[in-house]
Formats: C-alpha cells, sequence, structure tokens
C-alpha cells in the first residue's frame, strides 16, 4: 500500500519537485555568498593582496552583503506581486553574476565592497521569492519537504565554498560560483508561473494551465483551483496591505508567530556560533584543523537537513520544533556547564570531548527544526495578497537579529563563555513554550485551510477539525465563486 501511494506522489508531483530545485539555485548561491568570507578574507589580508585589506576593511567587505540583503527586503515586498515570482527570481541572476564578476576581477576595497552588496541584493531577492513560489505551487503531501529542501541548498552552496575556496584562487573561486547562477536561470527559465499569482493578475486561463501542468493527472484540480480562487482578494494599494496584514486577526496572530520563531532561530545563537566556531573548536583542545572543523559542522548540518526534509511531513512542523528547541537547550546548558567549570579552574583534561560532542548535536538539533522550519511556516500562514510583505519584514528581522545576537556573544564572551551559551540556552527553552503553546500544526492542510485555522476564536483548535468543513457550506461557496468568475 505505502509502494503505491510513494509511486502516485512521484507520478503526480515531479514538476514541482523539479522547479523547487531548480530555483532553489538561487539559495545554494546565497550560501555561496556567505561562505565567500571565510576562505576568502584570509587570502585578502596578506601582504601578496590585491587589494590587501586590513581587519576594519575586512569586516565591511563581510557584512556589505547583510546591508544588500536589507536593501532586498523592501524590494521584494514592492515588486514580487508586479513582476511574479518566477520572473523575480530570473531577474536576481544578473545581479548575481555582476557581483561575481567584480569579485573576481576588481582590485580597490570599494569596488570589492560594491560587489558584496550587489550579491547581497540578489541574493537576497532570489530567497525571498523562492519561499513564496515554493508554498504557492506546492501540494500540502509534500509543501513541508519542498521548503526544507530549499533551506538544505544553503547549507550545501556553504560547504561546497568551505571545501573549494581554501584551494584555490579567489578569482576561480568567484568564476566557478557564477556557473551555478547560471545553471539556475537556464533551468528554471522553462518552469511555470505560480497559479497564485496569475489568478491575482487576472489571468484565469493561464492560471488553470498552470495548475493543470503542476498537478497533471490530479483529480482534485477543479476543487483546488475554485479554493485559490476564493484565497485571492481584488488588488489593493501597498498601504491597505500593510492594514490587512496588521489589523486583520489572522493575519496579526501569524506575524506575531513568526516573528517569534525567527527570534527564536536567532537566540539560539546559532550566527554567533558558526561565526566563532574555530575558537570553540579551540577551547575544546581538539587537534582537527579550523578548516575541516568548519566542513564537518556543516555536513552535519546538511545530514540533519535531510532528516527534516524526510520527516517534516509525517511528524508535522511543532513536534519536530519541540525536540529541536529542547535538544539545543540541554547542549548548549551543557556548554555552559563545561565552561563554567573551566572558568573555576578545574581539571577538565578528561573531558574535552563535551564541547565537541556538544556541538555536534546542537548543530543537528538545529537544522531539524527551529534551523529550517520557521521558513516553512512563513510561507504558509499568510494569504496571497500579503504573504510577500509578511515574508520580507521576516526576513528583515531575521537580519537584525543576526546582528543583535552576534554583539551579544561577543559582550558575553568578553567576560566567560559560560555566561553566552546559558543565556541561548535560557532563550531557546523559553521558545520552546512558546512553540509549545502558541504554533499551530499546519502538516497536510491547505493554505486556505490554515487561514481558517487561524481565524478561528479557539486557538486550539486542532487542525482535523478544519478539515471537517460542511459540505453544503463548501456547496455554497463554490458556486457563489463561479457565479464571480463568470461574471469577471
Amino acid at each position: 500500500m505505502n509502494i503505491r501511494i510513494v509511486q502516485k506522489v512521484k507520478s503526480l508531483q515531479w514538476l514541482q519537485i523539479i522547479a523547487t530545485l531548480s530555483g532553489s539555485l538561487v539559495k545554494f548561491s546565497a550560501g555561496l555568498m556567505v561562505g565567500w568570507a571565510s576562505p576568502s578574507l584570509p587570502k585578502l589580508s596578506s601582504p601578496e593582496s590585491v587589494p590587501q585589506l586590513t581587519p576594519d576593511e575586512g569586516f565591511m567587505v563581510g557584512n556589505a552583503l547583510n546591508i544588500g540583503y536589507c536593501v532586498a527586503i523592501p524590494i521584494v515586498a514592492l515588486t514580487a506581486d508586479i513582476i511574479g515570482r518566477r520572473n523575480g527570481i530570473l531577474l536576481c541572476a544578473p545581479t548575481i553574476l555582476l557581483s561575481w564578476f567584480l569579485v573576481a576581477y576588481v582590485e580597490t576595497f570599494e569596488l570589492l565592497c560594491l560587489a558584496r552588496f550587489l550579491g547581497g541584493i540578489g541574493t537576497g531577492y532570489g530567497k525571498t521569492v523562492i519561499s513564496l513560489y515554493t508554498s504557492e505551487i506546492a501540494t500540502p503531501e509534500i509543501r513541508g519537504a519542498l521548503g526544507a529542501a530549499t533551506s538544505l541548498m544553503t547549507r550545501c552552496g556553504m560547504l561546497f565554498i568551505f571545501s573549494v575556496g581554501p584551494y584555490v584562487s579567489i578569482t576561480l573561486m568567484a568564476l566557478i560560483s557564477s556557473t551555478f547562477t547560471l545553471l539556475m536561470f537556464v533551468t528554471f527559465f522553462w518552469m511555470p508561473q505560480s497559479p497564485y499569482y496569475l489568478l491575482q493578475c487576472g489571468k484565469v486561463d493561464e492560471a488553470q494551465k498552470s495548475l493543470e501542468l503542476l498537478r497533471k493527472k490530479h483529480n482534485n484540480i477543479k476543487e483546488e483551483f475554485i479554493k485559490i480562487q476564493e484565497s485571492i482578494a481584488l488588488k489593493k494599494p501597498m498601504k491597505e496591505i500593510f492594514k490587512k496584514l496588521l489589523c486583520v486577526p489572522s493575519n496579526r496572530k501569524g506575524l506575531i508567530i513568526v516573528f517569534v520563531l525567527f527570534v527564536i532561530d536567532q537566540f539560539s545563537g546559532m550566527s554567533a556560533i558558526i561565526m566563532y566556531s574555530q575558537t570553540i573548536f579551540e577551547r575544546a583542545g581538539t587537534k582537527i584543523p579550523a578548516e575541516i572543523c568548519s566542513i564537518v559542522t556543516l555536513v552535519i548540518q546538511i545530514l540533519s537537513s535531510c532528516l527534516c526534509i524526510i520527516y517534516v511531513d509525517r511528524f508535522g512542523r511543532r513536534p519536530m520544533l519541540i525536540v529541536s528547541g529542547l535538544g539545543m537547550a540541554f547542549t548548549l546548558a551543557t556548554l555552559s556547564v563545561y565552561f563554567y567549570l573551566d572558568f573555576l579552574n578545574y581539571d577538565l583534561s578528561a573531558l574535552t570531548v563535551i564541547p565537541l560532542m556538544s556541538l555536534v548535536f546542537y548543530h543537528m538539533f538545529f537544522m531539524i527544526g527551529i534551523g529550517s522550519l520557521p521558513f516553512i511556516i512563513q510561507s504558509e500562514l499568510f494569504p496571497t495578497d500579503v504573504k510577500a510583505l509578511a515574508i520580507s519584514l521576516g526576513g528583515l528581522l531575521l537580519a537584525v537579529s543576526t546582528v543583535i545576537v552576534t554583539k551579544i556573544f561577543q559582550v558575553l564572551t568578553s567576560y566567560d563563555e559560560s555566561a553566552a551559551f546559558g543565556f541561548f540556552s535560557i532563550c531557546t527553552f523559553l521558545g520552546v513554550i512558546f512553540i509549545t503553546c502558541f504554533v499551530p500544526e499546519t502538516k497536510g492542510l491547505s493554505l486556505e485551510d490554515i487561514q481558517k485555522m487561524l481565524c478561528s476564536d479557539n486557538d486550539d483548535v486542532d487542525s482535523k477539525k478544519v478539515k471537517d468543513i460542511e459540505p453544503e457550506e463548501k456547496d455554497q461557496k463554490d458556486q457563489k465563486q463561479i457565479v464571480e468568475v463568470i461574471k469577471y
């Protein structure tokens, strides 16, 4: 029975998978951009380098990417519903290619900053829009897995540049990286547009053809098409979209959930721990080179992401978030106790494996839940007309939180490492409490059913109850919508 189900899913949904993987190459490029600084900045600080960067200039070059990302976010909010998801992903390719070209050949600090800034705009725009696209083309049965796969692509890009970057020149690495952007453009050019976006533009026939292409032999295309029509409101100015996002209870509730999940994501300390992982490994007494430690860490994250892809639509979002948060809180608490005992000058020479193993399990627990699932949930909780704005605001909060958490880590570790890890452990545990009480389970629900669940007055509504809609009520809604389409 299970084999038949798997074969049926494969036969019906292959185009959704191909389109997602093709578009997710922009996230692979984002991973290349993020990971570029680790092998490249040491080379740029050497006397033979042109340009030769000071430590302050190296810091500015590294963070120019984040500045570009912050600029990209409002651009997404303003243009994603105008040019469309597919076209937006394609149009970010020239900016990314220009960035890699400048990285490969410029010889001044200012142009190198410009190159990284453009890379932040291109990858920031692309990786935000691909989340919109994936949530709108995927069926509920595989939407979670496809969303986790897009997050995995970022880690794959980082792993690639960590593995190759230290052993080739900056010019060659930039040219190699640009080929992935070209591959994305060539393959994604042939993918269908989102039926949600086409309907939002009033292109009913094109939307139906796109949905038929994505579902192929699916039996409920007509029913799904009507449900999509029901979920799309008339085109509104940005001011009204802001008002709807903040004033409609279901949207406001979804926005609060997404914002808190992103705060949990960052205040679990991952960004800071990755940045200072070499120092932590050195304190653990390991003799493994820093380059190898970075590769091992990313391999663990990628393998854990694969587990997330396999099980997210089986166990659900909320259980995996809870397990992820509890595991991270425990490993961070273990690190805090270890470094506190070290601060008290206890002999821990026989226990140096504890920090290493704690970090290994920390990365594993991070990627099976808190590191991946907030991005999936973000793409599921909002109706089409406010989704681009909501995702943009979430991305902006994520970028700002990264800067804050990194600074907190620097301040706390200047006193004692145990304080930093203890702080992150407490924040993560508080996040688990929030997830348990307030984050809804969206496994197997259509985007429309998720909206009905958020609109419910009962916050503890079970996802099964959302599906149990009275047939007569559904028929009345369907008939009303058909009349409206005919009038149109």
